[in-house]
């Protein structure tokens, strides 16, 4: 009776565990990240202070704006998703 009872408790906090770990996984993922990406290959090369609003491919409802900050267009952006392949311009702000 003993065993079984250590099996259950032992299965209970095994998948409380899993669900701390999804929640987090989730909460992350809706939080605004700030990150690097790269420079967007696109007819016009942005310069220094140009701003460009993109929208995230992982969710189309979803956009975000970041400023160049050197000329070699690295940028600094604040997006939702969490890969920068999942990046695209729409267009470019000026």
């Amino acid at each position: 009776m003993k065993i079984q009872q250590t099996i259950i408790l032992i299965s209970i906090l095994s998948l409380l565990s899993l669900a701390a770990v999804i929640t987090l996984t989730k909460t992350s993922q809706d939080v605004l990240q700030t990150e690097e990406v790269p420079c967007f290959n696109l007819n016009y090369r942005p310069g220094r202070g140009d701003v460009v609003q993109a929208q995230n491919t992982c969710s189309k409802s979803k956009y975000f704006t970041f400023i160049i900050y050197n000329d070699e267009c690295s940028t600094l952006s604040k997006t939702s998703c969490l890969r920068q392949d999942e990046q695209q311009p729409i267009y470019w702000l000026f």
